[in-house]
């Protein structure tokens, strides 16, 4: 049932990391909404307002984009969720600021000494109350690089406080479940049968959602095949270990805890073995008592307070999840790649589908499973097109329009063969809204390759612009040396027979390349690059005279010109 491995001691480090802020990314909260009744009272009928109340779960897109733009700057290919859940006041926020003071440690010894603060702005607060303190689910604003993987924490609403009604807390613990790659399910004491039943309700039913929408569909998912990754129970103040401080025999105790667990199984209904179907792995570790001081009210994070068995033990636990066997994110489906990009889009459409707080029905949760498959289908797709566009507009100055074409439609063919083949899921008529949205993506994106084509056709003897325009100068010198002073003064000739030489070869040249156009691209390319040299020598030379005779008129009268740029100032 699960995978472990030895401990691995990380290298020391001498700095300690920066610390980020806990970012609300998915925010729960209560609304009173007024609706209107009918009531006959004496045969007639009166409308009476009535308060009533509702649950709303929104997403913080500010805050998810900061979530994003973080994890992108990391730049690292792999990175992993942990998301803590479980019960109202169990510690959780606690056991997640151990966390961030491990990880911003490094790992090394004497990590678990100074002070919590738990109101500091960098921290999950962990004072102890009897209100909740974590509504919806918060995300720890910076991921922490460990071995080329980035860690990203995750903390939930307390699951069954007496403010929020059941269907909240299933939904939050789907959400939690969708999005991390390891779900830590925070345990006070023991692993109950009610802990089981409240799984296996969601695996449950996400299997149901996975078999309604393998009706009609192209290419089938196989149900039974699908799983998410890693399920942890971490089970707090554990008191059954022989030596709490000796990692591999708590390990051991652990498995064959868990193990006993899932065993028994006689009158469970198939509770336990719907839950090992829906996920890789599973398995647990116990956290010993940390000390008489949780059950102070106002403890002021002391960390000497916190007995010695219970720092080697967290220190254990920590390494093993950060270090040794670290669950990197992988997507939900077939044909999509992990990335920042996709893991907004998961947060995204799964917290929509939970608008009013309540679970929704199974077809509404697969809609979302192919919603998020479509999207990234479509984003690969048009990637695929605006990636091979670019290398052909790159391999040519100019294309025939015939050309362009025939590149457009191999572009094309790539493109949506690309989606077909990363959007296998869902009814047709859903995912041809996306690929509709492509076609029409590429179409508008191929008139605007035609438009840039076009320019470029005008662009083609662009080059020869300031060489014309210094042949036409050195065509009037010569002209007007033939005119004045050829054949008496030796200076002239010299200026008349480098201008001659100066003209003819920029004319050879730009004859050639004229030459090379027309046969290799016909009339109407030769045309258009004519124009546009034409274009740009016409605003070289009037640049060119009025550069003349500005110079010309500083020679002459400089007065003047001293009094213009006065006058300007």
């Amino acid at each position: 049932m699960s995978k472990r491995s030895g401990v691995e001691v990380p290298k020391e480090e001498d700095a300690l990391e920066e610390l980020g802020v806990p970012l609300q990314i998915i925010h729960v909260d209560r609304k009173s909404v007024t609706s209107t009744e009918e009531q006959e009272e004496d045969g007639t009928t009166e409308n009476k307002p009535k308060e009533k109340e509702e649950w709303e779960i929104k997403i913080k897109h500010e805050n998810l984009r900061t979530l994003i733009m973080n994890l992108e700057s990391c730049s690292v290919k792999e990175f992993c969720i942990i998301s803590l859940l479980g019960q109202y006041r169990t510690g959780k926020s606690f056991l997640l600021d151990l966390m961030l003071k491990y990880l911003q440690a490094g790992g090394r010894d004497g990590w678990c000494e100074g002070t919590l603060e738990g109101d500091s702005v960098n921290n999950f607060t962990f004072r102890k109350q009897r209100e909740r303190l974590t509504t919806g689910i918060w995300f720890y604003s910076k991921p922490f690089v460990r071995g080329g993987v980035a860690h990203i924490l995750m903390d939930t609403q307390g699951l069954f406080d007496l403010q929020t009604p059941m269907e909240v807390n299933k939904a939050v613990f789907s959400l939690s479940t969708l999005i991390s790659s390891h779900q830590i399910l925070n345990i006070k004491d023991q692993l109950s049968e009610d802990v089981l039943q409240q799984l296996e309700f969601f695996t449950g039913f996400s299997k149901s959602a996975l078999e309604i929408n393998n009706q009609d569909v192209t290419e089938q998912i196989d149900v039974d095949g699908f799983k998410f990754q890693h399920l942890q129970f971490v089970v707090r103040d554990y008191d059954y270990y022989s030596d709490p401080t000796n990692f591999e025999s708590c390990v051991q105790d652990m498995d064959e805890y868990v193990n006993r667990m899932f065993a028994n199984n006689g009158h469970d209904d198939g509770t336990r073995e719907n839950i090992q179907s829906m996920f890789d792995t599973i398995d647990g570790f116990g956290l010993v008592y940390p000390g008489g001081f949780v059950r102070q009210q106002e403890w002021d994070g002391n960390l000497d307070d916190v007995e010695d068995d219970f720092k080697i033990n967290v220190h254990n636990f920590f390494n093993e999840i950060f270090n040794t066997n670290p669950v990197v994110k992988k997507p939900l489906f077939p044909g999509q790649t992990m990335s920042p990009k996709l893991l907004e889009n998961y947060i995204v459409n799964f917290t929509e589908i939970f608008t009013s707080g309540e679970l929704p029905e199974a077809g509404s949760l697969s809609q979302a499973f192919a919603r998020s498959i479509h999207l990234g289908a479509k984003d690969n797709a048009i990637k695929t097109y605006e990636k091979q566009m670019s290398q052909f507009m790159a391999s040519n100055d100019f294309f025939e329009t015939t050309e362009l074409e025939d590149l457009h439609e191999v572009a094309k063919s790539a493109c949506l063969t690309d989606f077909q083949n990363k959007s296998k899921y869902g009814k047709q008529e859903e995912r041809d809204v996306f690929l509709n949205e492509v076609q029409k993506y590429i179409e508008q994106k191929y008139e605007e390759e035609k438009q840039l084509n076009k320019a470029r056709m005008g662009r083609l003897l662009a080059a020869y612009a300031l060489p014309v325009v210094i042949a036409i100068v050195a065509f009037l010198f010569d002209k007007v040396t033939d005119w004045t002073c050829d054949g008496w003064v030796q200076t002239c000739d010299d200026i008349s027979k480098l201008s001659f030489w100066t003209y003819s070869i920029v004319s050879g040249c730009l004859g050639y390349a004229v030459y090379q156009i027309y046969s290799k691209k016909g009339y109407p390319a030769l045309y258009s690059s004519l124009a546009g040299l034409l274009a740009d020598v016409g605003e070289r030379m009037t640049n060119f005279i009025e550069k003349t005779k500005y110079e010309f008129k500083k020679l002459t009268n400089p007065g003047s010109v001293e009094q213009k740029k006065a006058k300007k100032s």
